[in-house]
């Protein structure tokens, strides 16, 4: 039976408080923020999974918009958007 639990590829487990970054992967809220720890904002940093780089919001990796793992399920596993 498939799930639409979505997995964090940092901490491996079901993502909480899921924050997206532009190139539409999303990890736990806490653990990008050890992902990013001892960056400020404005600084670039690579996305755990694709490398492409993001920059760290004015208010930090709390600044990142919320995003349920609904709003998720229209993007394929490559990032195309199904519609």
């Amino acid at each position: 039976m498939a799930t639409n639990v979505k997995t964090c590829s940092i901490c491996q487990d079901e993502i909480v408080d899921p924050r997206p970054l532009p190139c539409i992967h999303s990890f736990c809220l806490d653990c990008l923020g050890q992902h990013c720890r001892g960056k400020l904002p404005g600084d670039d940093m690579p996305c755990p999974e694709c490398r492409h780089e993001f920059q760290i919001p004015q208010n930090g990796i709390e600044g990142l918009t919320a995003r349920s793992h609904n709003k998720e399920e229209g993007h394929s596993s490559d990032g195309t958007i199904l519609v």
